[in-house]
């Protein structure tokens, strides 16, 4: 809250930025290198976890190995969210305890600030960047991927929404909040216009997300990337995780990629 907020927000912005030509590098580097051995004819591939998931990682191990540190960083960065879920059973919140400790008892305090800056990415940015492709991809049937339209930004989030806890009294419409009350605050939903949720796709004020700079620039990649390919992406049944709140994450996001045939239509999937 207040000042302690600002600063943080303000080291995460530094971070984010001083290694912003480190970012752009090794991204372009890792979808170049996607498009010419995954994006061919007859392939099938899970867009989070063969595409956007393997993204962030060779991003964030060269960054940890720039800041010198272990590249088990990253396994604490994936799971960290899970410590205050309540689905993850206790043994699993007490080792996941046990090794966030260690890391600060060996690196200090400093390690928190490329902790959170990696956790603002491995969750809402894979997941932003998987179903946003999945979406597209459901909206062009029968459509080569250079002939789709591509939205200038992600269509959505896998953040939903965000806990906060009031610290003095406050009426936000009709509902009055004291001291102690937690808040949900929504940041995608269902019964939401698509202009809703584009509206709060990175939240708002000064709780805008600082990687939304970031964000913007590798969907751009990405959809270079895909909009070159003279392919049609026949697109499977988005499953999710029922444990991953508040994240909306997916357990198989599918897509396969085929040459349409001359006077021939793709097949729907079921």
């Amino acid at each position: 809250n207040g000042q302690a907020h600002s600063k943080s927000r303000r080291i995460l912005s530094t971070i984010l930025n001083g290694n912003r030509l480190i970012y752009l590098d090794n991204i372009a580097s890792y979808i170049s290198s996607f498009e010419k051995s995954v994006l061919k004819n007859g392939i099938a591939f899970d867009i989070l976890y063969d595409f956007a998931y393997p993204l962030y990682r060779s991003v964030s191990e060269k960054l940890l190995i720039q800041d010198n540190l272990p590249l088990s960083t990253l396994d604490i960065v994936r799971d960290v969210t899970l410590l205050f879920s309540t689905f993850t059973p206790l043994k699993h919140r007490i080792e996941l305890n046990r090794r966030l400790t260690a890391s600060l008892a060996e690196r200090g305090d400093e390690i928190m600030d490329h902790l959170a800056v990696n956790v603002l990415g491995v969750r809402p940015l894979t997941g932003g960047l998987a179903l946003s492709l999945h979406d597209v991809f459901s909206r062009h049937h029968g459509v080569p991927m250079r002939e789709m339209t591509w939205p200038e930004i992600f269509t959505g989030s896998s953040l939903l929404y965000v806990d906060r806890i009031a610290l003095q009294p406050v009426t936000i419409g009709i509902e009055t909040f004291a001291p102690g009350d937690r808040v949900r605050c929504m940041i995608q939903s269902a019964d939401w216009s698509e202009r809703e949720r584009q509206t709060f796709l990175f939240g708002a004020g000064t709780h805008l997300c600082p990687g939304r700079s970031m964000a913007g620039l590798i969907w751009q990649m990405t959809v270079e990337c895909f909009s070159r390919q003279d392919l049609l992406a026949e697109v499977g049944e988005l499953q999710f995780l029922p444990t991953s709140e508040p994240f909306h994450t997916p357990v198989t996001c599918h897509v396969s990629l085929r040459h349409q045939a001359a006077g021939t239509a793709l097949p729907r999937s079921n």
